[in-house]
């Protein structure tokens, strides 16, 4: 049987829910090729190299992989299609980040708001384990980004900030959100329902809304940019800086209390946060109107 585009022929909305399914899949065989590599390579996971691994392994795999799979059942393409857009430059990469820099302030005031929900107390319990979820993700967080000397520095750059952006929006931008746009023909709805999919597979309650408010302004960028290097450079932009900002603050014992402070709510802060929000908009905008200008031009 040939497997190349046997999916090209079904809807958006059943090639999603087999999507959803390829994912189900490769996130269970993920799961138990790292745990065997694990046991018989007597693998020590509290050590710093195993774990970096363990982790481009698992990113790959999970994201890209699903990826890769339901590109080629329902393009009859490989994944780098997404990838290539020749009319992408500097120019477009940097007002991606610098939009994103932008929105960064309100989804650094959304996550310390965030942190101080707590659930009803008929689901103490629950709130309890997502609680020690979150200082279990905290701590590998700590082992990972606390490595020694710029060399080590560069792996986790890679490993942590690189691959991610690489293979999370090619997953959740380029397939899902796609996807989602075929079957609602509907912007906002493709990118916020992608964004709280993004949000939930990350599995921190505690930075639900901050995490997906991210994912909108990805998503945004990835349609109205009309390029998936737009979006991917804005997400490895965000996830160099919060590396860098553990990695510094690990080395300045001024730093160590600060490290994870988000911004408090404010008058001040809540009014600075609304002003570069608006500023993040007013730029989206400009992209989107000078690459329609451009592409009418083509």
């Amino acid at each position: 049987m040939k497997l190349k585009g046997l999916f090209a022929d079904k809807s958006a909305g059943v090639q999603l829910l087999i999507f959803i399914g390829i994912f189900a899949v490769v996130t269970i065989v993920t799961l138990l090729l790292t745990t065997l590599l694990t046991v018989v390579l007597h693998v020590d996971m509290q050590a710093r190299a195993p774990m970096l691994v363990m982790q481009a392994v698992s990113s790959l795999l999970m994201w890209g992989g699903s990826a890769a799979i339901a590109t080629y059942l329902f393009t009859c393409d490989s994944v780098f299609v997404y990838w290539k857009n020749n009319s992408v430059t500097f120019q477009w990469l940097l007002l991606g980040v610098i939009i994103f820099a932008f929105s960064m302030p309100t989804i650094s005031l959304l996550a310390g708001w965030n942190e101080q929900l707590h659930l009803p107390e008929s689901l103490a319990k629950l709130e309890e384990l997502m609680v020690k979820s979150e200082e279990a993700a905290r701590e590998a967080t700590e082992l990972l980004t606390g490595g020694s000397g710029v060399g080590l520095f560069l792996v986790e750059l890679i490993v942590i900030a690189a691959i991610p952006a690489l293979v999370e929006e090619l997953f959740f931008r380029g397939v899902m959100q796609n996807l989602m746009y075929r079957s609602t023909s509907n912007t906002h709805i493709a990118v916020w329902s992608t964004a709280v999919v993004f949000s939930l597979l990350h599995f921190q309650f505690f930075g639900f809304v901050p995490r997906m408010v991210m994912g909108a302004i990805l998503g945004y960028l990835y349609h109205y940019g009309r390029s998936l290097w737009i979006n991917t450079t804005a997400h490895f932009f965000n996830n160099a800086i919060a590396l860098s900002a553990y990695w510094i603050a690990a080395r300045v014992e001024s730093l160590k209390d600060i490290q994870s402070e988000n911004l408090s709510v404010s008058v001040e802060t809540v009014s600075a946060s609304v002003l570069s929000l608006s500023i993040a908009v007013v730029l989206l905008w400009v992209m989107k109107r000078e690459i329609e200008e451009r592409e009418k031009a083509d």
